[in-house]
């Protein structure tokens, strides 16, 4: 029986399904959070269901959530890891998870974390963390939200506050590149001009990979 007093912390992230060609930024930014917070801790991640080489005793396993027409494969790995770890706290989160709770609720007995995770917000993203994909560009958002209210969107249900992010900059990589931006409403930002500057001293190819409302 392994002791857990003697070895130090382990997280595990999981991707149930992969079907961009980006990374999970939710829980890149939660990587960073767990390392600030917890002094030499190991940050497992995985991409569908599996148990990565090394991992024994996960004291948190944090799930994403991409499309809602995935969400039983969501619920799928919860399960998973529900019988692996059974004394393993797991939080479920994502896009999908956030349209769906009460869903997820009822299959997993999960309540899911709806929208932002506050505490991972506003760290940056650890790029060592990229779930098997090769980037050589740097993810962030200068707005969270959007001003507009479309009833085509969930937007207000995933980011009801509308809010500019006054230091995306540092969750640039220097040694990339290219910058993605996935604000839902770059051009409705106050912060544009400031933005702008911004974006003209760092010299690099930008992406506004999301919305861009010019009314």
């Amino acid at each position: 029986m392994i002791n857990k007093i003697s070895f130090k912390k382990q997280f595990l992230l999981v991707e149930p399904v992969a079907k961009t060609p980006y990374p999970p930024l939710g829980l890149m930014k939660i990587s960073s959070m767990l390392k600030q917070t917890n002094k030499d801790c190991f940050v497992f991640t995985q991409v569908g269901n599996g148990i990565p080489e090394g991992l024994h005793y996960p004291d948190s396993i944090y799930i994403t959530s991409l499309f809602t027409w995935d969400i039983d494969k969501v619920i799928n790995s919860a399960r998973y890891y529900q019988n692996k770890f059974r004394d393993s706290k797991i939080i479920i989160g994502g896009i999908a998870a956030s349209l769906l709770p009460d869903y997820v609720y009822s299959k997993t007995g999960i309540k899911p974390h709806v929208g932002l995770l506050e505490s991972a917000e506003s760290c940056f993203p650890d790029y060592t963390t990229t779930f098997d994909r090769k980037i050589n560009y740097s993810i962030s958002f200068t707005s969270r939200g959007c001003v507009r209210s479309c009833n085509f969107c969930h937007v207000k249900t995933l980011e009801p506050n509308f809010f500019v992010k006054h230091e995306w900059e540092k969750d640039i990589n220097d040694s990339f590149p290219a910058i993605t931006f996935w604000d839902n409403n770059w051009l409705a930002s106050p912060n544009f001009a400031s933005d702008c500057e911004k974006l003209e001293k760092l010299n690099k190819r930008v992406d506004f990979n999301q919305g861009l409302d010019d009314d």
